[in-house]
């Protein structure tokens, strides 16, 4: 039996290179040497960024490349503009796109998070990791790796969650740069559902990916 895992990964992999295309590095760039890292336990990343759903649309800021699809290879190109934008906003990170949930988006997060009861929901308060790790950004893994690492996350399963998807609420799609010991940056991605718990404003994660990143050429102009 194909593990599960590995079948997201495989999945996810072919995802991005339909939704954001291919390249190749030829050089030996620390960066094209990586492999990039998505935790989505809910399977939403599909859904968020498929084309035929117009959740999300097709980011600008940055465009992945695939050095080898078999290895897990994959770095984020980023708009020069915007990764010197996310270097100054430090852990604060920057709100890319928000989505106010419809009645039709409502119900199929809901029905979501039904299907994976059990699922641990990391959730954060305001500015929490700003707090706990300071302006540095140094850990590894994705957001959701962080806050299920240390005892003091807040988690919710699934299905209780599920009770707090509303008509209004907002699903956020957030970057912010992380740092390895060796003071490279990697593009941090998460898809977080924002609602207040009586006085408490509370971020869910519910997908997060992190890939190498390194300013590039995106958005440069045809000839």
């Amino acid at each position: 039996m194909c593990d599960r895992s590995v079948l997201r990964s495989v999945v996810g992999s072919i995802i991005a290179l339909l939704l954001f295309g291919t390249g190749f590095s030829h050089g030996a760039e620390w960066y094209a040497e990586q492999p990039y890292r998505c935790q989505d336990p809910l399977d939403l990343y599909p859904i968020f960024l498929s084309p035929h759903t117009n959740w999300f649309t097709r980011t600008s800021e940055f465009k992945l490349q695939f050095p080898s699809v078999s290895q897990g290879l994959s770095y984020a190109e980023v708009v020069p503009e915007y990764f010197a934008s996310l270097q100054e906003a430090g852990l604060a990170g920057h709100v890319a796109q928000t989505m106010v949930l419809d009645t039709a988006k409502a119900a199929s997060i809901r029905n979501f998070l039904k299907a994976r009861a059990e699922e641990d929901i990391p959730f954060i308060l305001q500015i929490a990791i700003n707090l706990a790790l300071g302006p540095t950004g140094i850990f590894g893994g994705t957001t959701m790796d962080y806050l299920k690492s240390i005892k003091e996350t807040g988690k919710m399963s699934a299905a209780t969650l599920a009770g707090l998807i509303a008509v209004g609420g907002q699903m956020i799609r957030f970057h912010y740069l992380q740092y390895d010991t060796k003071g490279r940056p990697f593009l941090v991605e998460d898809f977080r559902y924002q609602v207040s718990v009586g006085k408490e404003a509370r971020q869910y994660v519910l997908a997060s990916c992190k890939w190498a990143a390194t300013p590039g050429i995106a958005n440069k102009p045809k000839p």
